[in-house]
């Protein structure tokens, strides 16, 4: 693909609204939504503080939480249930706040007040036993009896996460290789279709020229993808790159088959790397 270019423990709330909604109510709802698809997926405990006693780290991973779209979760101790609840969420304070409550297994029908920081792949958690008033940080000793916890998203729960981001068609919108940069107009002829089963094929003025596969580590910092082109020029050669993305922004930044991985987002003169944008094409 590269070079035949290059020739060219917890989720949500559930609200019901009635009536008109302020402009205050819009935020709110819009951070609720934000943060619940990013919890959403399988997270794996990778650390565990009880009353200031950390538990060993194998016995932590053990312990996994799927968590739901509409706030629900289950707890699962080497792949077997052992609890499940709902969780109400309030990321708009200074100290994001978590509400758990089981319905099934220990602790079923108690209210446990926490706090919560939520990155793409990594969270914490950190909330007092019933009765208790909610955490003001993120520590657990003896005198708080505070829980805290670490996690971190399941790789392929990760990588599942990313392709169905990155499905769709796209249009190049910038294009540099060895640090020249193409003319707008040549880079928007090219197009980019994606499907969720990290498969893809390129365009030119609407003729596919090549297709292939591609494999992602979200994972690492920049994330990584591999193309394997199987059909047109350079079928058979894998290329590694680097990518990221936003909702309607794609980039790319891939060396030539059989050169090392780039290390950032850049093409410099005599490098042979390939540094793309691609702009989502709207849905009609």
């Amino acid at each position: 693909m590269r070079n035949f270019i290059r020739g060219c423990l917890f989720a949500g709330v559930i609200l019901s609204v009635k009536g008109p909604i302020t402009s205050a109510d819009d935020s709110n709802l819009d951070a609720i939504k934000k943060d619940r698809q990013l919890i959403e997926g399988t997270w794996r405990i990778v650390a565990l503080e009880v009353n200031g006693n950390k538990v060993a780290d194998e016995d932590a991973r053990k312990l996994t939480v799927v968590n739901g779209s509409d706030g629900t979760w289950s707890l699962h101790s080497e792949g077997k249930e052992v609890s499940r609840g709902t969780t109400n969420i309030d990321p708009t304070k200074k100290i994001k706040t978590i509400d758990i409550r089981p319905t099934q297994g220990g602790g079923k029908d108690n209210l446990y007040l926490g706090i919560y920081e939520l990155g793409e792949n990594t969270r914490k958690l950190c909330f007092a036993p019933p009765g208790k008033t909610r955490p003001a940080d993120f520590s657990s000793n003896t005198g708080n009896e505070h829980i805290l916890v670490t996690f971190e998203r399941e790789k392929e729960d990760s990588i599942k996460r990313d392709r169905k981001r990155i499905e769709g068609t796209w249009t190049v919108v910038a294009l540099e290789t060895n640090g020249n940069k193409a003319g707008d107009e040549d880079a928007r002829k090219l197009k980019v279709v994606i499907g969720a089963d990290g498969s893809w094929n390129l365009n030119v003025d609407g003729r596919e020229v090549a297709q292939g596969t591609s494999s992602l580590d979200p994972t690492k910092s920049p994330k990584m993808i591999d193309f394997m082109t199987v059909v047109g020029d350079d079928a058979g050669r894998q290329s590694l790159g680097i990518y990221e993305f936003s909702d309607t922004f794609l980039k790319f930044c891939v060396a030539p088959s059989g050169k090392g991985r780039p290390g950032d987002f850049a093409s410099l003169p005599g490098s042979d790397v390939l540094f793309l944008t691609l702009e989502r094409e709207k849905t009609r």
